[in-house]
């Protein structure tokens, strides 16, 4: 800005200068309220971010609650509905939670809207439409109805796939602001869902599980197979009431995990556990094998059993166990006559055949009933038609292996056909002996297609279970990496908007600071007061960067005039005012020809109101002013005061002058006049003028204003001192009473100091 002219040494500005620092400053002005308009939002935006996430335990319906608590008086709403989509197939919604909303409301709202809700959920577009026709009256208190002007139901999706529907009903239309805000928590809101459907997921498939895992416990109790599962250490994990019945136990025992190693003795319990290490560490999957055990009526009888090495789902492999029943073949080549009453009786099926020709010439009830055969529609059957996967050589060769070997018996699965041709899987057993002198084969067949098929079952459950894992997983690690992704641009965005911020801030910390320097020059510096008032101080406090007070000494034909000086507001706004009162009052009193304060003032109060056309706008701008105009020649301080008042102290009294009830500029009319004050200088008198700004301020222990009263008291305590400890001593005082706390107001406080002989 150029300086137009130069009087003295002080620097002059055209109204067309001051026009246009008034219009720059009305658009810091302006950009200072959209900066705090826009940290508001943001504030609001991460206060309703930080609800969007579900804490540990948390409802679904608390959690709702919480945002939309926050969220819907943002955007002006009255009423509000949260819905979540249970099933995207049929576009299912259920209730959640509501916002102003009671029971009888909530279910005329969705039986309404239902079907505005489900087309949102179809098209996934928000739905935004003004309520022209017979708009609902709400009830928002006992006497207070308010009625609606939009209707907003806008949906939350994620990749793709609307996961929840909000309701609201508007007092007014949507702003831009307002969809922005919404648009930015979508993301947020949709993951929440998201997280509660999948773990509502999650939930039901483990529930599955485990009503597939008691069914198949079911099938293990009802079994007449008696079945045990062990561990690799030999333990007894789970075993069905056959198993225990069938070692003559009439009820389960109650602790499974030391079944074995109680009942077994020492050697039993070794070779166990040789046998359950030769099946883990080698590639045999079964093996068959005596092991006595102690029965509830004591002693110790040899039971026969079968151990199979299984796979079960997420653990270690284990060990099926069946029992076979006692050891009632003798080994083989000892010509043992057979009971065959023992062999009828007995659970595992039996058959006996010829160890040349293969007829079959006996079998027991249990393998008659699984074949579906008579004993007499076996007669002439050789065993190996029962054999789909053996012919009659192939069989013989078996035999004859077995029979020139050491062994006691040879096992094989095998598949056998019922004579309605379906097959079952079994485990084969053959033991060569004799039945009256006749060489025979004892075949001990045990049904394991129950056992096959809680296999196939289990590696099915598993081979699921293990999908859905690495489902879960994989999309897992693709959300973490989508939200890192987005994270990443976030940050990104909030760097860049910080930059943007901290840009604008500095142009406008400088702009500022360019208008302190300007308004600056307009005030006297301390040799300029004291030119003309040798003992005076000044203390001049701004609020923000820029002050609403100021202060002005003029001297003309032999009279002083000293003015304190308060505009409307502080900052910006004030700082603006100072510029066109101090120059007003510059252009009043060089170019009146009075000298009287009250003149001056009413002159002063005149041009003020033109310059801000109170006629036309009605505005209430303008200033407080203390004037005191000092007479070197009759010996005298003249005062007139708008507003603001007049403290001298002479002869150690305190006096106050108050000042008129305007201010200059007022917008009111038919007010008192300025009126003149006249103080005579006959003995030395100290003088303060000041604006409200140091008796306003609140401090102190109680946090309360300074007063005018403790003002006065703090003028009589210092104004014997010298000017320069009397400023310290103010600046000292204010900054204690302060604190910590914030500057409330503008400060100034003129201090002058006269002795009888001032001529």
């Amino acid at each position: 800005m150029k300086v137009n002219r130069n009087n003295g040494g002080k620097n002059e500005y055209s109204d067309q200068d001051i026009e246009a620092l008034r219009e720059e400053l009305k658009q810091l002005r302006l950009f200072k309220k959209a900066q705090e308009a826009k940290e508001k939002l943001a504030q609001h935006l991460t206060e309703i971010k930080g609800l969007l996430t579900r804490k540990p335990g948390q409802t679904v319906e608390a959690w709702a609650d919480g945002w939309m608590a926050k969220l819907v008086p943002r955007i002006q709403g009255v009423q509000a509905a949260m819905y979540i989509v249970t099933d995207n197939n049929t576009n299912h919604l259920e209730y959640v939670s509501g916002f102003a909303i009671s029971a009888r409301s909530r279910q005329t709202l969705a039986s309404s809207q239902n079907a505005l809700l489900q087309q949102v959920v179809k098209t996934k577009e928000p739905y935004e439409v003004p309520l022209l026709a017979n708009p609902p009256v709400l009830q928002a208190a006992a006497h207070i109805q308010l009625v609606p002007k939009t209707l907003l139901i806008h949906p939350f999706t994620y990749q793709n796939e609307v996961l929840g529907v909000v309701e609201v009903y508007l007092l007014e239309a949507l702003t831009e602001q307002q969809r922005a805000l919404i648009a930015d928590l979508q993301d947020s809101v949709a993951l929440s869902l998201k997280m509660y459907r999948d773990k509502t997921s999650l939930k039901a498939s483990l529930h599955e599980m485990q009503q597939t895992k008691d069914r198949h416990q079911n099938i293990l109790d009802n079994t007449q197979q008696a079945l045990a599962l062990l561990d690799q250490q030999g333990q007894v994990l789970d075993a069905n009431k056959a198993f225990f019945q069938l070692l003559d136990y009439s009820s389960k025992p109650e602790i499974l995990p030391s079944f074995f190693k109680h009942l077994a003795d020492e050697a039993d319990h070794k070779h166990l556990q040789l046998v359950i290490n030769k099946l883990m560490q080698t590639e045999h999957n079964s093996q068959i094998t005596l092991l006595r055990l102690a029965s509830d009526y004591g002693g110790r009888v040899k039971y026969k059993f079968h151990f199979t090495k299984i796979a079960v789902p997420h653990q270690s492999d284990s060990i099926l166990v069946q029992l076979l029943g006692y050891s009632i073949i003798n080994k083989k080549h000892q010509h043992t006559e057979l009971s065959f009453e023992v062999l009828n009786d007995a659970m595992q099926e039996v058959f006996i055949f010829d160890m040349h020709s293969l007829e079959v010439l006996y079998a027991n009830k249990s393998a008659l009933t699984n074949i579906e055969f008579s004993l007499k529609g076996l007669k002439g059957k050789r065993f190996d038609e029962l054999l789909p996967q053996f012919n009659q050589d192939a069989l013989v060769e078996i035999i004859k292996v077995l029979s020139q070997s050491n062994k006691e018996f040879i096992q094989f699965e095998v598949q056998l056909r019922r004579q309605d041709q379906s097959l079952y899987a079994s485990n084969l057993r053959l033991i060569i002996t004799s039945y009256r002198t006749k060489p025979v084969v004892v075949a001990m067949v045990q049904d394991i297609s129950r056992r096959k098929e809680l296999e196939r079952d289990l590696l099915l459950q598993g081979d699921k279970i293990a999908k859905e894992l690495t489902r879960k997983v994989n999309e897992k690690e693709k959300k973490l990496e989508w939200e890192k992704a987005r994270t990443q641009e976030i940050n990104q965005q909030i760097i860049q908007q910080n930059k943007i911020i901290a840009d604008k801030r500095k142009n406008m910390l400088d702009s500022l600071q360019y208008a302190k320097m300007i308004q600056e020059s307009i005030l006297p510096s301390e040799a300029t007061m004291r030119k003309h008032v040798i003992e005076s101080f000044v203390y001049y406090k701004a609020k923000d960067v820029v002050s609403g007070d100021f202060y002005w000494v003029h001297e003309k034909q032999g009279k002083v005039f000293l003015v304190a000086a308060d505009c409307t507001g502080h900052g910006v706004p004030g700082a603006l005012l100072t510029m066109l009162g101090s120059n007003l009052l510059k252009e009043v009193v060089k170019t009146s020809d009075t000298d009287d304060p009250a003149d001056i003032l009413e002159q002063l109060d005149k041009v003020m109101s033109e310059s801000l056309q109170h006629e036309e706008v009605e505005n209430r701008d303008g200033m407080d002013v203390a004037l005191c105009v000092i007479d070197k020649q009759k010996q005298r301080v003249s005062f007139a005061g708008a507003k603001n008042p007049l403290i001298y102290i002479k002869n150690n009294e305190v006096q106050k002058i108050r000042g008129s009830i305007r201010s200059i500029g007022s917008w009111a009319h038919n007010l008192p006049p300025f009126v003149t004050h006249h103080i005579a200088i006959d003995q030395p008198s100290t003088f303060y003028i000041f604006s409200d700004g140091y008796q306003d301020q609140f401090g102190g222990e109680a946090d309360k204003k300074f007063m005018v009263s403790q003002l006065k008291s703090l003028f009589k305590q210092i104004h014997l001192k010298p000017m320069a400890e009397q400023k310290q001593f103010v600046t000292d005082t204010m900054d204690a009473w302060i604190g910590r706390r914030s500057q409330t107001d503008d400060m100034l406080v003129m201090g002058f100091k006269l002795s009888s002989d001032i001529a």
